[in-house]
């Protein structure tokens, strides 16, 4: 073995452990001070708690779920880690109001721009999924 071999063994080590250090760290919590006055994370811009974990694994919007439970599930960094992960992230959303209410078409499309996944609500609560 050369000298090149062991040095490039010695950094395949290093960033090897940097990378498990990465991963171990706690996550950072950041608060932010409320109408009282006291520090929260509550109070925080866009703050979101965590979907739980025993949904992160196995979650896929269903028929009867509101639409803010399911902004919250596919908003969460769990999501690309569960088995509806093609739901997660981005999505358009068209809207309808009529006598009856209001209706919204949630779009995604794939990598062409083209639609593949559609839930609808009526009201805010999923009334069907079209895939």
């Amino acid at each position: 073995m050369g000298i090149t071999s062991i040095k490039n063994a010695a950094t395949a080590i290093i960033f090897f452990f940097i990378a498990a250090l990465a991963h171990s760290a706690p996550p950072v919590k950041y608060t932010c001070k409320d109408t009282n006055g006291d520090w929260t994370e509550e109070a925080c811009p866009n703050y979101q708690k965590p979907i739980d974990t025993t949904l992160s694994k196995s979650w896929e919007p269903t028929i009867g779920m509101t639409a803010e439970a399911i902004t919250k599930a596919i908003t969460a960094p769990e999501c690309f880690s569960s088995i509806g992960r093609k739901w997660c992230g981005y999505h358009k959303v068209n809207t309808t109001r009529s006598a009856r209410g209001t209706r919204e078409q949630w779009v995604w499309v794939n990598v062409h721009g083209m639609p593949i996944w559609y839930l609808y609500f009526d009201n805010d609560v999923l009334t069907t999924i079209q895939e």
